[in-house]
């Protein structure tokens, strides 16, 4: 309808049953900010026969007030029923899956008990077992039921003696740290390994662990680095810098070796 008709509609009388007009205020009270006057028997709710009231004024009253309702309360006025909520799944039926009968609820149920099993076993094997690899592998990389080890330390190059790094120096400093650690016997068969080699500019450290392993098919002894560890860098011809690193790395030795060892120490 157009903008027209549906001005003349409003400014001409309507008629609405009494019992209609309170269940609209009621339901639609946007409807009414402009009072409609209301003609006819109220007790009726027929028009008068001296109202000279058109009954179409009824049908063009209900063309109104279905121009001021929300697009989903005309759908509700027209006759469909409003859009729901879709209901989940589990509540579609009281205690029910999907509209499952009993036998196949039961089946439903007892899947989604064996998928949380197979995930909480996924979750928490893969850790314990990586812990057990993971100890299995340190023990034998270090452990020696606590045992002092020997120490071996590499010559250095000429170079080093024009800032001050000597053999003796390197061997004074790893020395120390191990006797304060309890872990120093010069007639040891395990032995840490140190060899610092320099350049003008540059250094290296190797540090390694070299247990004393018997080889039956050659009925020889010998050595296996099981445990080893480094540094590079530019020195600036500072001999204090480069045994600074050597501390470093001589310390991460000893946590790891003491923690593996820590129930025969």
């Amino acid at each position: 309808m157009s903008a027209g008709g549906r001005a003349a509609i409003r400014r001409s009388p309507v008629f609405i049953p009494w019992t209609s007009r309170q269940e609209l205020l009621a339901r639609y009270p946007a409807c009414f900010n402009t009072p409609v006057p209301v003609v006819g028997d109220g007790a009726t709710g027929r028009p008068a026969a001296h109202d000279g009231v058109d009954p179409s004024g009824i049908r063009a009253s209900r063309v109104f007030l279905s121009s001021q309702l929300r697009p989903r309360e005309r759908v509700a006025r027209r006759g469909a029923p409003p859009p729901t909520r879709k209901r989940s799944c589990a509540s579609s039926r009281a205690g029910g899956w999907c509209g499952m009968g009993p036998e196949e609820e039961r089946v439903m149920h007892l899947r989604l008990l064996i998928v949380a099993a197979l995930l909480a076993f996924s979750s928490s094997t893969p850790a314990a077992f990586g812990e057990i690899v993971a100890s299995d592998y340190e023990r034998f990389r270090l452990f020696s039921d606590c045992k002092p080890m020997n120490l071996l330390v590499e010559s250095l190059k000429p170079n080093t003696a024009e800032f001050g790094l000597s053999k003796d120096s390197v061997q004074a400093a790893v020395e120390s740290r191990l006797r304060s650690a309890r872990l120093y016997d010069s007639e040891a068969w395990n032995r840490l390994y140190v060899n610092i080699n320099t350049t003008e500019l540059a250094f290296s450290i190797n540090v390694q662990y070299d247990k004393g392993l018997y080889d039956a098919q050659s009925d020889a002894w010998g050595y296996a680095t099981t445990w080893s560890d480094g540094s590079t860098g530019t020195h600036g011809r500072d001999a204090g810098f480069i045994l600074s690193n050597l501390s470093e790395i001589i310390d991460r030795f000893l946590v790891e070796f003491l923690r593996v060892n820590e129930e025969a120490c």
